[in-house]
């Protein structure tokens, strides 16, 4: 009997500020696809190495199989990218870890987990180790917050073409690049002094970045680029204060 209900049962992440490494899962025609993605947060070009493998075990047994993809890449900055599929199909008594590395000049910058049909501190299931990197079934699972979030929301209040403009370009990008902050991001145009007007980058009020609009193109292109780049680490900051221990 396959068994086509794919579950994670364990995972982790681990990213540098610069570097995040991301593995999407579902189910296709009776396969379980695993999706490798990487993406640069920083405002510089990164060449990468990755390691995207799968590790079957038939529980029970010493039955093992892996399999491995590797090769080398240059990530834009800003950019988010779909470096490597998997197709697999999963019997319901195997066991599969599905692992991706990052590096960059031999140093492991990004690394990300599934574990399928697997059960955290499940007895007689060994740690397997792939460049280097042991992947330990013992991790336990980050914890699921409930809750209901806005995602991704971005709104506008501006005043000139170049604004309107600017918005355009920013929401286009954002989307893009796969942002999607919690709350509602809000892009305000306001006047500034003399004929000038300023942009200000809010999210729940909370002010992120702020600039004074020019009509130059390089300069908007580059405050379009810095004011992502504040955004994206805004919301990075901003998930991992509220997924760190809490202090009473």
């Amino acid at each position: 009997m396959v068994w086509f209900c794919v579950v994670v049962q364990g995972f982790y992440a681990q990213e540098t500020n610069s570097i995040a490494a991301d593995i999407n899962t579902k189910e296709e025609n009776g396969f379980a696809v695993f999706t490798a993605t990487v993406t640069n947060n920083e405002l510089v070009n990164h060449s990468l190495r990755y390691v995207f493998s799968t590790h079957k075990n038939i529980k029970g047994t010493s039955d093992k199989s892996n399999s491995k993809q590797e090769g080398r890449f240059v990530l834009m900055a800003g950019e988010k990218r779909e470096i490597s599929v998997q197709r697999i199909q999963i019997e319901e008594n195997e066991r599969v870890i599905v692992l991706l590395l990052v590096y960059e000049e031999e140093e492991l910058v990004a690394k990300n987990r599934r574990l399928i049909n697997g059960y955290e501190g499940e007895e007689g299931l060994n740690p397997v180790r792939v460049d280097g990197q042991v992947i330990d079934a013992s991790q336990k699972a980050e914890k699921q917050k409930d809750g209901i979030f806005l995602r991704g929301m971005v709104v506008e209040d501006t005043k000139t073409k170049l604004g309107r403009e600017f918005y355009t370009d920013f929401y286009s990008k954002y989307r893009l690049r796969g942002i999607n902050g919690t709350g509602i991001l809000k892009i305000e145009e306001g006047i500034s002094f003399g004929n000038t007007t300023q942009i200000e980058i809010k999210s729940d009020q909370e002010l992120i970045f702020k600039f004074i609009v020019n009509p130059r193109r390089a300069y908007m292109e580059q405050m379009l680029e810095q004011a992502l780049f504040r955004v994206n680490m805004f919301y990075k900051k901003k998930a991992s204060v509220a997924s760190g221990p809490k202090r009473y």
